[in-house]
């Protein structure tokens, strides 16, 4: 079994039977590398399989001559934790689709309070802002930059020192 020293990635998708799949994947190619599905219940809480299929699928890769450098994950705590404590050499970004649903949901709690309805009419400007602050950055300094002027553009601030305001 052959593998190139391409970026691969983590998807998670939970199927239509109840099972926990886990693929690891070239990042932009959508070739599968290792696939590991498992029962749903198998460990009686979602974190605990969230950890355990992605210990799985990294075992798997290793074991096959595969070094993985960068991981790609949503924002799972158990997976966070794990990365962090068994995998510091691993770089662990995350999934740009989980964190502008976390951010999309955000926006509508905080649309329901009464001093901040308007904020509402922004919400698909924000979801974009945030695909468009990584996207077009390359530093993750950069991001954060861009991500904070957000806030001053919904409240029509539009003057500021630097090229971001902080």
């Amino acid at each position: 079994m052959q593998f190139s020293s391409k970026p691969l990635c983590r998807v998670v998708r939970w199927g239509a039977r109840q099972k926990y799949s886990q693929k690891m994947r070239r990042a932009k190619q959508m070739l599968i590398r290792r696939s590991s599905m498992y029962p749903h219940n198998m460990h009686g809480n979602q974190s605990e399989e969230a950890r355990e299929g992605l210990q799985r699928c990294l075992r798997q890769l290793e074991h096959g001559g595969v070094r993985v450098q960068t991981i790609v994950t949503d924002r799972h705590p158990a997976v966070m934790k794990f990365l962090k404590e068994s995998r510091p050499d691993v770089v662990h970004k995350f999934d740009a689709w989980h964190m502008a649903k976390g951010v999309a949901k955000k926006i509508d709690q905080l649309a329901k309070t009464r001093t901040c309805r308007e904020v509402g009419a922004w919400k698909k400007s924000i979801v974009n802002h945030l695909y468009w602050c990584g996207a077009s950055s390359s530093t993750g300094s950069k991001i954060v930059a861009k991500w904070k002027s957000v806030a001053n553009r919904v409240q029509n601030i539009h003057e500021h020192d630097g090229e971001f305001p902080n």
